[in-house]
């Protein structure tokens, strides 16, 4: 979710007097620098790229897409479409949840994506530092891009 510009003037305030708490009373310093690290996490997933990808690709959401990871599908993909539970930001990562098959949920996480195009019925990755599906990280296929995203079938599911 993008933040406003009075909710990032907030973070950057609690991040400032939380830090100052923590010099000025040691007793609350430890947590004081954990609320202050939370706020700079959260500020900086709203500054990244892929914090603002993450809003441009939430209709894929709920929508059955075909995967290509650096131009391949992945074997964990199976025959069939997944579907995208969820898609979400955490600093300058891009976060996927899917579906593939009757299988569990699985994460895809792209590093650092770049370079990206987005449609209605197809998105692009050109670039990211790796990609990893459900911790594996997946081999890099040089002039393929990183991640494409098709829709199967239009409408939701």
């Amino acid at each position: 979710m993008p933040l406003s510009k009075p909710q990032r003037f907030g973070l950057i305030t609690v991040i400032i007097c939380m830090l100052a708490v923590a010099v000025a009373s040691p007793r609350f310093g430890m947590i004081a620098i954990f609320v202050a690290i939370v706020c700079m996490l959260a500020l900086a997933t709203a500054f990244s790229h892929a914090g603002r990808l993450s809003q441009s690709l939430q209709h894929f959401k709920n929508r059955r897409v075909d995967i290509r990871v650096w131009g391949e599908r992945c074997p964990q993909q199976g025959d069939g479409p997944c579907e995208i539970h969820s898609i979400r930001a955490l600093s300058d990562g891009l976060h996927l949840f899917v579906r593939c098959g009757g299988a569990e949920t699985e994460h895809v996480k792209i590093a650092q994506p770049r370079m990206e195009s987005v449609s209605s019925e197809i998105a692009q990755i050109a670039h990211a530092k790796y990609v990893q599906w459900a911790g594996k990280q997946c081999d890099r296929v040089a002039g393929q891009p990183a991640v494409t995203l098709t829709v199967v079938s239009n409408p939701p599911i």
